[in-house]
């Protein structure tokens, strides 16, 4: 039998983006990428309008932090990569 892990650190990021096309395009981007250490943490991807939401439950404030770092790596290089392809 498994133990079940408690995540009890949550986080809630909602990122304001020009439009919702631009979210879902984020989200569609995020949405693939599994977290590395899935039983430590779950993450929830939805659009709101033109917002990209991401939920996390992480089982320590570190893993809260570092996984919160990295979606703000990832979203600064899609965001960067959208702005380079629309001005082409």
């Amino acid at each position: 039998m498994s133990e079940m892990i408690v995540l009890p650190h949550k986080v809630t990021v909602k990122v304001p983006l020009a439009s919702r096309v631009d979210a879902e395009r984020c989200l569609q981007v995020l949405a693939p990428d599994r977290e590395l250490k899935e039983e430590l943490v779950q993450r929830n991807l939805f659009v709101d309008d033109n917002y990209l939401v991401v939920n996390y439950s992480c089982s320590s404030a570190r893993m809260t932090r570092v996984t919160v770092n990295s979606l703000f790596e990832n979203l600064y290089l899609i965001i960067d990569t959208m702005h380079e392809l629309s001005s082409l």
